[in-house]
């Protein structure tokens, strides 16, 4: 979820109505700043003929289970009072590892290395019991200008691939710059951050992201990234559904001489074998399933599915009609539906192959798989000589061939194609190859004939948004705009009038229309209770933009601290700062300004800004001090004296 920000301006403007209009869309760059945080609405004011009431969603389906909706969580230590055998071999599974405390002693090894693009160098160490990881850049006189220098806190992935690495600033979880690659033993900067001007560690890291990532957690206050972390590893009940029912069920039976309950007959907590496919794969499905665009049904929430319910009671899933079929990290479901090995059965799905119990290590994993593919297929049937080099080479190992290591969009990183079928060529992934495409239109993944048309439009709008803030090339990036806002001002105008819905047109219409835009997103805000953390930051973004663009500075001001109270971002300090400084307030600003640099340190335009208050301010010591460091940073920019040493 990268967050950028444009330059405050760098001189005294003529006049501060002027100041801060030059400023809104840059220190802010909220539009920016939010890409991945995506969706939002507008109206076009008052209208004099009522809307119709659009029609209810279908309701979710029963599951048959009694924990999809009066179960709490219990842990998995719980679990594991009962199933210490499973809990055993689960605990070495990559699940169980998805997310976990940094301990020191078992992280790769210190170094240090230099990142050219933006002429500044990493050193990561251990200092009084904690892994630091340090940002710095040269200055002319060969000293060092100390950007950042952080412990780390948590630490994502098990290290097969690699691990990122996050660490808790003012509360707020952040990605640090520096990951560890297995794929060559080494310290780099993480997916994203090969730039000259990267977001050092001001990359937000979301419960949205943690779905993935957690076992549970939820945000704080509302706030987009303050999160508690209920359960590091992925535990037993993101796949069995809360186990409390469960639980207290087989402690009673254990304090009875009631007879056991039979298995079969065990309602108080799902089991996934027997569940349908679909339903099975919805489990998985979370977060194996990474298609090209998505979008949550009107009012429902990825975070609220339940094992044993239908995800696409929850998320409409699209695919980009003649997209380059590279590969994505998560993209297994949708790979695995394109095999001719899923569609000519109705039983082969993700535990076919997969036991989420256990991490199975070669040489097991591939006498395992191959034994998983001779249950349909004879020895003989492969086209390949059995004498011949290349089956000698893959050892008669059937998923080399047809499931192949392949690059993905992440740098460093391999994955397993799961589009079962003949792999000649694998195409690289089209980011890659820097090839543009055409357009395209969003398919949906699965039959949307169920929702009512309104909800189709709806959904197929919000694609496009999210679509769009996913795109580098900015032309591309405005036509999905384009076609998103088109939808979605159709089906608003029809009666939605959901909270993600005003949300979205309100990002869209800003643009074009920024006063009319904050009266979408102050209509989103009113129903707070029914917004995302994203939403409610993004939506705060569009409406003060919209104030400061009205020269509404004084309104702008409190909308603006509740957005940093929920969202810790530099351009949004930089605009609390300008606005304070337009009512008057210059102790505040002063104070607004450097907490951005604080959050931005390796921004030369916001010290600028700050030096330049400084002295106004008569602090010059100070003032010199920012100016100076702007200085070092600019040089660096440009590759000139601050150079890496």
């Amino acid at each position: 979820m990268d967050a950028t920000s444009s330059p405050p301006p760098t001189e005294s403007p003529s006049s501060p109505r002027r100041r801060i209009s030059r400023v809104t869309w840059a220190g802010f760059g909220f539009a920016a700043v939010l890409v991945a945080l995506a969706v939002w609405p507008s109206a076009d004011g008052p209208r004099l003929v009522p809307k119709p009431t659009p029609p209810p969603l279908p309701p979710i389906g029963e599951t048959g289970y009694q924990n999809t909706a009066e179960s709490q969580w219990v842990g998995v230590s719980a679990c594991a009072e009962c199933h210490s055998e499973i809990a055993k071999h689960y605990s070495q599974s990559s699940h169980a590892s998805a997310l976990g405390e940094v301990s020191p002693d078992a992280e790769p090894p210190d170094t240090e290395f230099d990142h050219a693009a933006s002429g500044r160098r990493y050193r990561v160490y251990r200092k009084d019991g904690r892994l630091r990881h340090r940002e710095t850049i040269a200055t002319e006189n060969g000293d060092e200008l100390v950007l950042a220098d952080h412990p780390v806190s948590m630490v994502v992935g098990t290290g097969h691939q690699g691990r990122t690495y996050l660490v808790d600033l003012d509360g707020f979880l952040m990605q640090s710059p520096v990951t560890w690659y297995a794929d060559g033993k080494r310290w780099r900067l993480a997916p994203g951050y090969d730039r000259g001007d990267h977001l050092s560690f001001e990359r937000p890291i979301p419960v949205d992201c943690l779905i993935c990532h957690a076992g549970r957690s939820e945000s704080i206050d509302g706030a987009y990234h303050r999160v508690k972390v209920h359960e590091r590893q992925i535990g037993c009940e993101r796949c069995h559904g809360s186990g409390s029912l469960h639980v207290s069920a087989r402690r009673q039976q254990a304090d009875t001489d009631h007879a056991p309950v039979v298995k079969d007959d065990d309602r108080t907590i799902v089991h996934p074998g027997r569940l349908s496919r679909e339903r099975l794969e919805s489990v998985c499905a979370q977060c194996h399933l990474q298609n090209n665009a998505a979008a949550n049904l009107r009012n429902r929430r990825l975070g609220d599915f339940r094992p044993g319910q239908r995800l696409a009671e929850y998320r409409a899933h699209y695919l980009l009609e003649e997209s380059s079929g590279g590969m994505t990290v998560v993209g297994h479901v949708e790979q695995l539906h394109q095999s001719r090995c899923y569609t000519q059965t109705k039983t082969l799905t993700c535990t076919t192959c997969h036991d989420p119990h256990r991490h199975v290590a070669q040489p097991e994993a591939a006498t395992l798989y191959r034994a998983k593919c001779l249950e349909c297929h004879q020895p003989n049937a492969c086209g390949l000589p059995a004498d011949g080099m290349r089956r000698r080479k893959v050892a008669d190992r059937c998923a080399t061939c047809h499931m192949p290591q392949t690059t993905t969009e992440i740098p460093h990183v391999a994955s397993t194609h799961h589009r079962i079928g003949i792999h000649d060529t694998v195409p690289d992934h089209p980011n890659s190859t820097g090839r543009r495409f055409s357009p395209g239109t969003l398919k949906p993944l699965h039959d949307l004939s169920h929702l009512p048309p309104l909800d189709q439009d709806r959904c197929l709008g919000l694609a496009y948004r999210q679509l769009a803030s996913k795109q580098t090339d900015r032309e591309l990036a405005s036509v999905f705009r384009l076609r998103a806002r088109r939808i979605l001002r159709r089906t608003f105008d029809a009666g939605l009038e959901d909270a993600e819905l005003m949300a979205a047109l309100a990002d869209l219409d800003q643009a074009s229309n920024p006063a009319d835009a904050g009266r979408t997103a102050a209509r989103a805000l009113e129903r707070d209770s029914e917004l995302t953390a994203q939403d409610r930051v993004n939506s705060l973004a569009v409406q003060a933009n919209s104030l400061i663009i009205t020269e509404q500075f004084a309104d702008a001001v409190p909308v603006l601290e509740r957005l940093v109270r929920l969202h810790r971002n530099a351009g949004a300090w930089l605009q609390l700062s300008q606005c304070r400084m337009s009512t008057g307030d210059i102790p505040g600003a002063i104070v607004a300004a450097e907490q951005a640099v604080s959050i931005g340190p390796q921004r030369p335009e916001i010290r600028t800004y700050l030096a330049r208050l400084l002295r106004q301010s008569g602090k010059l010591d100070q003032a010199k001090q920012q100016q100076r460091a702007a200085d070092v940073l600019n040089r660096g920019r440009r590759g000139g004296p601050a150079r890496i040493r």
